[in-house]
């Protein structure tokens, strides 16, 4: 088990100290992205840190819940092309045998 890191960060030009079992680059990345949308709603709409903090949180829930809902949207999709496909092979047995049973039927009725 790896250890946990101990970063400092910055949102805002506040430091900020966490511990995470992430990569510190990937969390540099989240902390850019959060830094940015923070001034971004400071700046749009006057909001204090505390209020873009909150207001970024938000954000970041209404996007997991987006994608969680797209995730399962393509899942529902993929058992249906899944579903689909098995019985278009078992059509396809189907169609097979008969056909078997067709050519046999002909090779017997040629025979006489």
């Amino acid at each position: 088990m790896s250890r946990p890191n101990r970063l400092k960060i910055h949102v805002n030009g506040m430091r900020y100290a966490i511990t995470t079992d992430q990569d510190p680059a990937y969390v540099a990345g989240l902390v850019q992205d959060v830094d940015t949308m923070v001034h971004a709603f400071i700046q749009e709409s006057k909001a204090s840190l505390n209020e873009a903090l909150l207001l970024c949180a938000l954000s970041s829930m209404d996007d997991k819940k987006k994608a969680e809902a797209c995730a399962d949207n393509l899942r529902e999709q993929v058992k249906g092309y899944v579903d689909e496909a098995n019985q278009a092979r078992q059509e396809v047995q189907e169609l097979r045998r008969e056909l078997e049973r067709l050519k046999s039927r002909a090779g017997k009725q040629g025979d006489k």
